[in-house]
């Protein structure tokens, strides 16, 4: 693995009850932090470590937060972007993560009672090295946004890696190529991300074995579902428009999108239908 140090960029509402991430990510050394105002600054400069830098957007928007990070990072760096409502990154354990990429759970598992178990050892102090070898299979597939797993069930983490995926934005890697902005709004930004990088670059890089847990909703954030759910459906549906045939809205009260196009050769075919990719910027 490379020993460079990536830049690290996490977004904060300053609401210190959900703060968890800084906990442990002051150890990693200075980072930059993006908040709206001059009043969450100073809440959140007495959570983080003295060179951390604190930039203010003068915005309320999470998408215009999430650009602000992207101005932190020079063209064709790569960088680790997170939230602040982190507690933990839980990993697979290290025997069954060093031997393979597939794990048969039609087997009993060895040295612990459940499988939930060996999907849930503390990976907190490898964030680096976890987000080293997300970026080392990205730059390998050509693409550049990777993340993990959005879910903590181990029965839908099976296989490693996933090329055809949304990333959410929770805890990502992301090369920021000339020119890159996030689109899709406060509520949409990583589900127009996901398309957007799949549509230009043929796929992401989801490593399924890795998941940082945080507790849906949690306050201080965006809002319960429900209240999201009227901000969020007329995004997905412009996403829908713009990545058409790509993309679909998924069903169920805590979806988002899904891919029409499943694996990496139908996505290619989907490209060569779509030409205009090839030159498109965001």
């Amino acid at each position: 693995m490379s020993d460079v140090r990536r830049p690290i960029v996490m977004m904060s509402n300053g609401v210190l009850e959900r703060m968890h991430t800084t906990r442990w990510l002051n150890a990693e050394g200075p980072f930059f932090v993006v908040t709206h105002d001059a009043d969450r600054a100073r809440r959140i400069a007495g959570r983080t470590a003295p060179l951390t830098q604190i930039v203010i957007t003068g915005s309320p928007d999470l998408i215009d937060s999430r650009n602000a990070g992207l101005e932190l990072v020079d063209d064709n760096e790569w960088f680790i972007g997170l939230d602040d409502n982190i507690p933990r990154i839980d990993a697979v354990r290290a025997d069954y993560y060093g031997a393979g990429e597939f794990i048969d759970q039609d087997q009993r598992p060895t040295g612990a009672k459940t499988w939930r178990e060996v999907y849930r050892t503390d990976a907190t102090a490898r964030l680096r090295e976890l987000a080293e070898e997300l970026i080392v299979r990205c730059e390998a597939q050509g693409t550049i946004y990777g993340g993990f797993a959005s879910m903590e069930n181990p029965f839908f983490r099976l296989r490693k890696w996933s090329s055809v995926r949304f990333v959410k934005s929770k805890l990502f890697v992301m090369k920021k190529v000339p020119g890159l902005q996030w689109g899709g709004g406060n509520y949409a930004h990583d589900s127009w991300m996901s398309a957007y990088a799949v549509a230009k670059y043929g796929s992401v890089v989801v490593n399924n074995w890795v998941h940082p847990v945080h507790k849906m909703y949690e306050a201080g954030g965006l809002g319960h579902g429900r209240d999201r759910r009227p901000h969020l459906d007329p995004a997905l549906e412009a996403i829908c428009a713009q990545f058409e045939g790509l993309v679909a809205k998924g069903k169920g009260e805590n979806t988002a999108l899904r891919f029409l196009r499943t694996n990496e050769q139908s996505v290619r075919q989907w490209q060569s239908e779509h030409l205009f990719w090839e030159d498109w910027k965001p």
